[in-house]
């Protein structure tokens, strides 16, 4: 049950991931329909691991903040 309760905690909600993120619950549904960010509908709930939304981060921060003015 430990093993279960450890990967649970690496699934977030849709809300979650944005709130981590900081940025909308329609951002990031729109970044998972245009494939920006894998995630997996579940009934319906948006899910996607830490992992994922890590990766996202490192990927779009790089973007957002290394362009030169």
């Amino acid at each position: 049950k430990e093993a279960q309760g450890e990967v649970m905690g690496l699934i977030l909600t849709l809300k979650e991931a944005a709130d981590a993120l900081g940025i909308s619950a329609a951002t990031l549904r729109s970044q998972i329909r245009n494939g920006a960010i894998a995630a997996t509908k579940v009934g319906p709930v948006w899910t996607m691991t830490q992992d994922e939304v890590t990766r996202y981060r490192s990927q779009s921060l790089g973007r957002r903040f290394g362009r030169k003015p």
